[in-house]
């Protein structure tokens, strides 16, 4: 096994020129037309990403699925008003299928989709400063609402901590006053306080199909490509509750 980082496009050619390896996999995004001539020339398969339009394996986790368990979970426990902070770009598709599927979630429960609720600020330098400073910023707003939010879905786990952080310094109670949820399951979760409630994504096994992929793509370079989608776990920790003033 040898690990290769890629920082641009021309790293990938560089790797190709080189032709040392029996199979590649790639778990960075790589440009469409540069990732089509790769596969033409060794065995590829992408962890952890996937490529519309190009015939190359690849594995995923259920973005998708994943945040409209996070929905229906918050609406078995009676919430209605469920907001999303999260960041743009939308420039990675575990980003993009996120926000669908919390937009979709809220179709199905006949949710209004709420234009205040959806918090996507533009990002500026990036790091934990902006993250807190837009998370104080989406509370304060949502808080000044006639009918604030009573959870929040976050697109991962550091907005998820940088809103715990928030919620503390403005005096928000949670799960108390404002449920959380964050997403990818990180060490994170066990640290924050409260503990985070977040989706847990099988990596190991997620890694084990993209080998499988691979060794099968090496034997037969001429089968179908196999774009695989694994199912992804929700895990309850204590930031997350029913609706203030309901049971569960």
């Amino acid at each position: 096994l040898i690990l290769v980082p890629l920082k641009k496009g021309k790293d990938l050619t560089a790797v190709l020129e080189k032709r040392k390896f029996d199979g590649l996999i790639i778990e960075k995004p790589v440009e469409p037309k540069l990732l089509t001539l790769a596969s033409k020339i060794l065995p590829l398969a992408l962890l952890n990403l996937t490529v519309d339009g190009v015939g190359v394996d690849s594995v995923m986790p259920d973005n998708f699925a994943g945040i409209k368990k996070v929905v229906t979970y918050l609406y078995k426990y009676g919430h209605r008003r469920i907001a999303f902070l999260g960041m743009k770009p939308l420039d990675s598709i575990h980003a993009s299928e996120r926000v669908s599927g919390y937009i979709e979630a809220l179709k199905d429960f006949g949710l209004p989709k709420k234009e205040e609720y959806l918090k996507l600020p533009e990002r500026r330098k990036g790091g934990e400063k902006e993250l807190l400073e837009f998370a104080t910023a989406a509370l304060k707003d949502w808080l000044n609402l006639p009918q604030p939010p009573t959870a929040v879905v976050t697109m991962n786990d550091i907005y998820a901590i940088s809103l715990l952080h928030a919620a503390l310094q403005l005096g928000i109670s949670i799960p108390g006053q404002l449920s959380v949820t964050g997403y990818d399951n990180t060490d994170l979760c066990f640290h924050s306080h409260p503990p985070l409630t977040s989706v847990n994504q099988p990596m190991e096994e997620m890694a084990k199909t993209t080998c499988d992929l691979l060794f099968s793509r090496i034997e037969n370079p001429a089968r179908l490509t196999n774009k695989s989608v694994l199912d992804v776990e929700l895990v309850e920790r204590d930031s997350t509750g029913s609706v203030p003033g309901k049971d569960q």
